[in-house]
């Protein structure tokens, strides 16, 4: 056998191992080229909103903390402004939880503020603080920290960003923000818009941050961007701290657009403030805390109870009766508690007078008395009053 014939034949193994190793290569790149559509479809559908939120988890009730930091530009530290907990029930009502940043948890076996935990140990500090705080009652599902810096960056990015529509007027300082719709706000006007709170506008700071949210989502996830945040290479990564993946927030973007026409409740955890070695602090009223966490789990309305007034009447004739069962009550949450004597002191039963849709906080009260109770609704005072009878003594 010729040295030629020989390496005739070596060259062709070796154009065979070639051919082999080609067919693999472009096998692997046609399987990638395939999940990377599949992905695309798959992210493009859920943006599109073909599917529905809820159709991907069997679970009622998805709850979410949401937290806005801001940067000191001296010491440049990250600052929990605003934290809140979202829980949407698969077929009911939205529920916003506001906590204050200055609210006071167990950590570790001692007392120690939300926002000294998020500066210490940042987001799992955070994390850990709000779980002692719910005490295991609500389960944080994935959580969601905006930077203020990531998050005007991304506004700039987007070169300004729409406003679909402002519901109402907000009035924010010396600006006036004019219901309508496609207003476009510059990095300014969102830093003012979304983060702004002075005592008097605080309760609407919840519903502005999720216009902002809804509506950055909305702009950001464009079917032009879909695609290339498959890869899950994106600008969000520097915007927000979160556990969820691209998908997820492109879900979290529709659940948004869904909480907007969903009746909605807002208010801030129970307590009240206190001042300790000359710092402000909100306590928390466990006990009420409770109530309202079986409130949004049972899909039951909830109200900021500090601001009903509520009145005990002594309606049976014992002595100091009114006050005795006003101290009870006052640990559901209550603070504007008046007591006094009612008409007379023949009520067999206790009643309770709530108005038009409470009946729910009456309900609550009898069984805190441990009472059946008479319930009636009054269409025109806008107080609870509880007359006792002679069922208590």
């Amino acid at each position: 056998m010729s040295y030629r014939s020989r390496n005739q034949r070596f060259g062709k193994k070796k154009k065979g191992k070639f051919k082999g190793f080609l067919k693999l290569t472009l096998l692997f790149t046609l399987v990638v080229f395939i999940i990377f559509i599949y992905r695309a479809v798959n992210l493009i559908t859920v943006l599109q909103g073909k599917e529905g939120y809820f159709q991907r988890k069997a679970q009622n009730l998805e709850t979410y903390l949401i937290a806005f930091t801001t940067t000191n530009e001296e010491t440049k530290e990250e600052n929990l402004q605003t934290v809140f907990i979202l829980s949407v029930d698969k077929e009911g009502a939205a529920y916003f939880l506001d906590i204050p940043s200055n609210t006071r948890v167990d950590s570790n076996m001692e007392k120690v503020l939300l926002s000294d935990l998020y500066t210490q140990k940042g987001v799992q500090g955070l994390l850990g603080g709000i779980e002692n705080l719910l005490d295991g009652n609500l389960s944080i599902n994935n959580y969601l920290v905006i930077k203020e810096d990531g998050l005007l960056n991304l506004v700039d990015k987007l070169r300004g960003l729409t406003i679909a529509d402002l519901p109402k007027n907000y009035i924010l300082g010396n600006i006036t923000y004019y219901t309508g719709y496609n207003r476009n706000f510059d990095r300014t006007r969102v830093q003012h818009f979304f983060s702004f709170i002075e005592e008097n506008n605080r309760g609407s700071y919840i519903e502005r941050q999720i216009i902002v949210l809804q509506n950055l989502f909305d702009q950001y996830f464009k079917f032009g961007k879909a695609v290339s945040l498959v890869s899950g290479i994106s600008s969000l990564d520097s915007s927000f701290i979160t556990d969820m993946t691209i998908r997820d927030l492109a879900w979290f973007r529709n659940m948004l657009d869904d909480v907007i026409s969903r009746e909605s409740y807002t208010m801030t955890v129970p307590g009240k403030t206190e001042r300790l070695l000359d710092e402000k602090v909100w306590i928390v009223n466990t006990e009420s805390l409770n109530s309202v966490i079986n409130n949004i789990k049972f899909g039951q309305p909830i109200v900021d109870k500090t601001s009903i007034n509520l009145e005990v009447l002594n309606g049976n004739g014992k002595s100091g009766i009114a006050g005795r069962y006003a101290r009870i009550i006052e640990t559901l949450g209550y603070t504007n508690i008046s007591t006094g004597n009612a008409d007379n002191y023949n009520y067999p039963k206790t009643i309770i007078r709530y108005p038009q849709g409470y009946r729910f906080l009456a309900e609550e009260i009898a069984i805190k008395l441990n009472i059946e109770g008479d319930f009636i609704e009054d269409d025109i005072s806008n107080k609870i009053i509880v007359i006792i009878g002679k069922d208590l003594d």
